[in-house]
């Protein structure tokens, strides 16, 4: 989906929030793929696991810049992941904004925005021991001030940047952000440090509403799923998406492709307006390979295209 949103506009990439822990059990496997291209994956090794091994993290030549985005609650544990993977990222990104149960649960998360002084040990350790970037992601607090405040030690301790959640912890999901207070924010900070805004961008139009707020750039989540046009100029229909990213599946041979395809797709589905996305949704649960997949695409762009090529994909 990073390559899918490159070729659409994105100047730079996230991933998705990997667990320190996790990651700190990985072997770094280069995978050949033909045509002088490779991947770069980190395959997470747990004993007994009879099973394929889950890859935690892939990247390659295509994906950057890229930014690692890491899920953790201590310095040491950060620290430990960010070093073995900080070859092969372009900076390292604290999450002090996911709310979900898993990651509060765990310390992580919104969870850290309670604890300033342990965020804070994590941003010194990890920009004192990497030779990359560290940036951290927060949600709005409860106060202009507080935010203010936490945004600032953050740059005391040596962020980067940080990106700014324009919702607090206790609003919905589809609630309206609260770009008001995110201007706030911006104006209190000192101009020449990289301030990101997000929260509630699904068109070119909301994209202009958080610029607008003074921040230096915008990242997007959720809509680049529902139509990743929005990063750029050019309209590129929900169908035409699809296709694309099914197509970098299998020229990047990605890991675990079909697992990985089939939720990816199920999520742009997720989030389409209208009937399309619940009609596509059913089908795509169905799917049992690749070729499945490539032939709803094919199916939805009325084109007679021969899925053969996608017959012969193993996934890796």
């Amino acid at each position: 989906m990073r390559l899918l949103a490159r070729e659409r506009g994105a100047g730079l990439a996230f991933t998705d929030e990997i667990i320190d822990l996790k990651l700190s059990h990985t072997t770094r496997r280069v995978v050949d793929i033909g045509g002088g291209l490779s991947r770069v994956d980190y395959v997470f090794d747990k004993e007994g696991n009879d099973e394929a091994p889950p890859v935690l993290f892939s990247t390659c030549v295509a994906d950057r810049p890229i930014v690692l985005q890491l899920g953790t609650s201590s310095a040491q544990t950060a620290l430990a992941a960010a070093l073995k993977v900080q070859d092969d990222v372009d900076a390292v990104d604290i999450n002090l904004g996911c709310c979900k149960h898993f990651s509060v649960q765990g310390g992580m998360g919104s969870e850290l925005l309670r604890k300033p002084s342990v965020v804070q040990e994590i941003v010194r350790t990890l920009v004192a021991n990497l030779h990359k970037p560290v940036t951290c992601k927060m949600r709005l607090l409860d106060t202009i001030t507080t935010t203010v405040e936490f945004v600032q030690m953050l740059i005391d301790a040596g962020a980067a940047a940080v990106t700014i959640h324009a919702r607090r912890v206790e609003d919905k999901p589809n609630s309206d952000p609260r770009l008001g207070e995110l201007a706030q924010v911006r104006k209190l900070i000192k101009t020449d440090f990289p301030i990101v805004g997000n929260g509630g961008v699904w068109s070119r139009d909301d994209i202009s509403r958080v610029q607008a707020t003074g921040v230096n750039s915008v990242m997007i989540a959720r809509g680049v799923l529902r139509n990743a046009s929005l990063l750029g100029k050019q309209d590129f229909s929900f169908n035409d998406n699809c296709k694309r990213f099914l197509e970098l599946c299998v020229q990047w041979r990605a890991a675990d492709t079909l697992k990985n395809a089939k939720y990816t797709l199920l999520q742009m589905c997720r989030y389409q307006p209208g009937k399309q996305g619940a009609s596509t949704t059913q089908t795509v649960v169905k799917c049992k390979s690749l070729q499945d997949l490539w032939c709803v695409v094919r199916d939805a762009l009325a084109e007679k295209k021969n899925a053969s090529a996608f017959a012969g994909h193993n996934p890796v």
